[in-house]
């Protein structure tokens, strides 16, 4: 993906001062520090089980799956003990299990999450989740590896650590969150186009669709390169799961998606991102969620589109921060911007411009602060149901901001990259 033969490549320590792989050497170890003691800390928290704050999001998913798995619909259990509205058929509460405390699943990924949320007791389930978790950071490193297969082995690990001590990966296990998963997978989806495998880059891609707001973005550049095989595999890989879960849940995926967006009310609002900042300045949620998602999504198409020529990874880079700033996230789906982060590494070891490894600086210092200084203190559950947020934290914010600049200048450097190449092409 990376030419390293060319420049100044610190990746290959290709004239490059002894301060300087000094500092590379170290940023190296610190990373790994980094990333040994969030995962160390999340991996413990999770298996350190205590039913009242345990990967509160994992026993969600499991007390969703455990109606799924007894044909009933999630949503109408969860509106029957809430009251927000009828439910639509009746049902039955599972004591063993207990009640549901929100929603937000897609239906097709009731069944998607199958393999992944473990169908046994709670402890099991976090055993599951911790080994799942495990294979994701294994897959993670092992992909980074070999996407900077041009560089020599030094630099592969400082990569490596760089992606891995991003913090919010390790809040995903200790949460019960499914982002670091998913990005394992959409690094795979990469790859796998990359070898022409499109029919399984697409059922990856359908699998990410398990948390839409944070893989949707990504079928726009197979679909703008003409990557038809790996739409229609994602596609089918969705509609093949909604019509199981339709089955065994005998709810149309149409109500059900109804019935997510009215249990996500509730909780959407307790994320950080621009939206934020609209509603501050006055503009109603709702209409700032559409209003944020609405621009974001066209900026999307249109950088798809321009920039359909560029390397996947970049793209899928671009995206994931307008994933990012468009709609509602929590500070799970930070570890979107380690796409960024990855791509920012690859120029540092190909350039080594003081320009990219400032901008690398920065965008990694949002990414491996700990999650307790990225989180708004007050962002909590209260009494299974009711979400708080802060919108005077200043870190969540500054986050925001640096990535929406990131975002631009993002915009413009991968312009600038398509016409550099232009230019080098040989006249027709």
């Amino acid at each position: 993906m990376i030419d390293s033969r060319a420049g100044r490549a610190i990746g290959n320590n290709i004239n490059v001062p002894i301060w300087v792989r000094g500092l590379f050497y170290g940023s190296t170890v610190l990373f790994f520090i980094l990333f040994l003691t969030y995962a160390g800390k999340a991996f413990f928290n999770l298996l350190n089980y205590r039913e009242s704050i345990s990967a509160l999001d994992l026993k969600q998913r499991w007390v969703d799956q455990k109606y799924f798995l007894d044909r009933q619909n999630p949503y109408d259990v969860l509106f029957n003990v809430t009251g927000q509205s009828s439910p639509h058929r009746s049902v039955r509460l599972l004591e063993a299990v207990g009640k549901p405390f929100h929603g937000g699943l897609p239906p097709w990924a009731f069944t998607l999450l199958l393999p992944i949320v473990w169908s046994g007791s709670i402890v099991t389930a976090h055993l599951w989740h911790g080994f799942l978790s495990f294979l994701a950071f294994f897959a993670i490193g092992w992909q980074v590896n070999k996407i900077g297969h041009p560089f020599n082995l030094r630099s592969r690990v400082w990569l490596i650590g760089a992606v891995l001590a991003v913090s919010s990966f390790a809040s995903c296990v200790s949460g019960g969150q499914f982002t670091l998963h998913l990005f394992a997978l959409n690094l795979a989806t990469i790859l796998l186009a990359n070898a022409n495998y499109q029919v399984w880059a697409g059922v990856l891609l359908g699998f990410s669709m398990i948390k839409p707001q944070v893989s949707f973005l990504f079928f726009l550049p197979f679909l703008f390169r003409s990557q038809f095989r790996v739409v229609a595999a994602g596609v089918a890989t969705v509609v093949l799961a909604s019509l199981t879960t339709w089955v065994i849940c005998r709810t149309n995926p149409i109500l059900m998606t109804q019935q997510m967006l009215q249990a996500t009310r509730a909780y959407s609002q307790c994320s950080y991102s621009i939206i934020n900042w609209l509603n501050v300045a006055g503009i109603p949620y709702s209409t700032a969620l559409v209003l944020t998602g609405v621009l974001f999504l066209t900026l999307a198409v249109i950088c798809s589109w321009s920039f359909r020529g560029a390397d996947l990874l970049e793209q899928f880079a671009l995206l994931a921060c307008i994933e990012r700033l468009m709609t509602y996230h929590t500070f799970y789906d930070n570890s979107l911007m380690a796409y960024l982060l990855l791509i920012l590494g690859l120029k540092v070891l190909h350039r080594g411009s003081l320009g990219i490894c400032v901008w690398f600086s920065i965008i990694g210092a949002t990414l491996w602060i700990p999650p307790s200084i990225s989180t708004p203190q007050n962002l909590m559950i209260v009494n299974g149901l009711q979400f708080t947020t802060s919108n005077d934290a200043p870190v969540p914010h500054t986050q925001i901001a640096i990535w929406l600049v990131s975002l631009l200048v993002g915009v413009i450097s991968l312009r600038q990259t398509l016409l550099d190449k232009k230019r080098s092409l040989p006249p027709s």
